[in-house]
């Protein structure tokens, strides 16, 4: 990733954000009978309901590549090969960064139950 093609990701994503603020939610669901099968996902009895908020199939594809370029995935790899620890700098570790790796501590030792 250069800093560069981050950069301009970023101010996409600016712009975007700047160009929805006056969108209301009301267009956003006339306009796309799907906005709840878009932008929800569940997972067992866990759902994550995105459609009240500002985002577009837009929003997405630009979220998607600003993470990509800043190594979201790399990150989200190692965090299930057991690395996640190592790569938080612990002097920064707030109470939520500690259940976040608590939690998924958790559930990789239930999963090899």
């Amino acid at each position: 990733m250069s800093g560069r093609t981050h950069s301009l990701t970023s101010q996409k994503l600016a712009d975007h954000r700047n160009a929805m603020q006056g969108v209301h939610l009301r267009t956003l669901f006339a306009d796309d009978a799907q906005r709840f099968g878009k932008f929800s996902v569940q997972l067992e009895d866990l759902l994550f309901d995105y459609p009240k908020h500002r985002i577009t199939v837009e929003t997405v594809a630009l979220l998607i590549e600003l993470a990509e370029q800043t190594d979201v995935p790399q990150f989200i790899e190692s965090m299930f090969r057991d690395e996640l620890e190592d790569s938080i700098d612990v002097s920064t570790r707030d109470p939520s960064t500690n259940a976040f790796i608590n939690y998924y501590k958790r559930l990789r030792a239930e999963g090899s139950k």
